[in-house]
């Protein structure tokens, strides 16, 4: 069991840990051509045809 003494360093551990996760998911959403960007990009070529119309 963890102590109460280290428990705040296990805490910062843990943060740290988690924050680069977080940081590695948020990269990974916006440098693979497979999520955002086909999105916007079929949303745009949508509007554009009902403009057309």
């Amino acid at each position: 069991m963890i102590s109460p003494e280290n428990e705040y360093i296990y805490n910062i551990i843990l943060s740290i840990f988690l924050g680069f996760i977080l940081v590695y998911i948020i990269n990974m959403l916006y440098t693979s051509p497979r999520i955002i960007p086909i999105y916007v990009e079929n949303y745009k070529n949508e509007n554009i045809h009902t403009y057309d119309n």
